[in-house]
C-alpha cells in the first residue's frame, strides 16, 4: 500500500499474507485461469537474505513452477490485451499489481519475474492473444545512461527485442533523463513518470 498498489488490485490478483512466515503470498495463473505455482515475497530481513521471493511452501508441498513458461498477468489482463493488442512486459509482480492500479481494465502489463525472456513467453501474447505490439519495460540497472554500463545494458534489451520481432512490433524503454533511480522500474515512480517513459520508448 505505501508502495502505491491499490487494494482493488490486490483483490484482483489474489494477494494473501501469511502471518505465521509473515510473507506475502502471490499466486500464479496460467492463461487459462489455473494456478501453477504460488510465490512468497518475504518480508523479515533474515529471509530476504536468503532469497527475497521464494516458491511457497504449505506442508510437505512446494508450490513451485517454471517461470519460463507462464507470464505473471496473462489470465488477468488477457481481456486487455486481446482489445488493445499491446503488451509491456515487466520484471516483477509488484510492477504489473502498480500498472493494474494506474491503469485498472486498460492494464496490459505481464511479468517474466526476472529478465529472461523467450519464444514460449512471446507465443503466449502473439498467438494466443493477437498482440502486435510489445513493450520491454525492465528495471534500470545504470546510473548514466551513457556510460559503458547503460550502453550495454541498452544492447541487452535491442538484443531481446531483435530476437522476436519478426513476430509482432517490439519497442524498450530507456530512461535517458534520470526519471528514475537505479534498481527502479519504470512504473515505481508514479503514472506520471511511467507514462512518460512509456510515451519515449523506442521502436526496434
Amino acid at each position: 500500500l505505501r508502495e502505491g498498489i491499490r487494494p482493488s488490485s490486490f483483490k484482483k490478483f489474489n494477494i494473501r499474507f501469511s502471518y505465521g512466515q509473515n510473507r506475502i503470498i502471490i499466486p500464479h495463473f496460467d492463461i487459462a485461469g489455473r494456478l501453477v505455482g504460488i510465490r512468497m515475497r518475504a518480508l523479515d530481513e533474515e529471509d530476504v537474505k536468503m532469497g527475497k521471493y521464494r516458491p511457497a511452501q504449505i506442508g510437505d508441498k512446494m508450490y513451485n513452477h517454471q517461470l519460463g513458461f507462464n507470464l505473471y498477468g496473462i489470465y488477468e489482463h488477457a481481456n486487455a490485451i486481446r482489445k488493445t493488442k499491446r503488451a509491456i512486459i515487466v520484471e516483477g509482480e509488484k510492477s504489473v499489481l502498480l500498472d493494474d492500479g494506474y491503469f485498472g481494465d486498460y492494464s496490459v502489463a505481464v511479468a517474466t519475474c526476472g529478465s529472461q525472456l523467450n519464444r514460449f513467453q512471446i507465443n503466449l501474447l502473439v498467438k494466443k492473444l493477437g498482440a502486435t505490439e510489445i513493450i520491454l519495460a525492465y528495471d534500470k540497472e545504470y546510473d548514466n545512461p551513457f556510460s559503458p554500463e547503460g550502453k550495454a545494458y541498452r544492447e541487452r534489451l535491442i538484443q531481446k527485442c531483435e530476437r522476436y520481432r519478426g513476430l509482432a512490433n517490439f519497442y524498450y524503454v530507456f530512461d535517458e533523463h534520470g526519471l528514475l533511480n537505479r534498481k527502479d522500474a519504470p512504473c515505481d515512480k508514479g503514472k506520471e513518470v511511467y507514462e512518460e517513459l512509456l510515451r519515449r520508448k523506442i521502436k526496434i
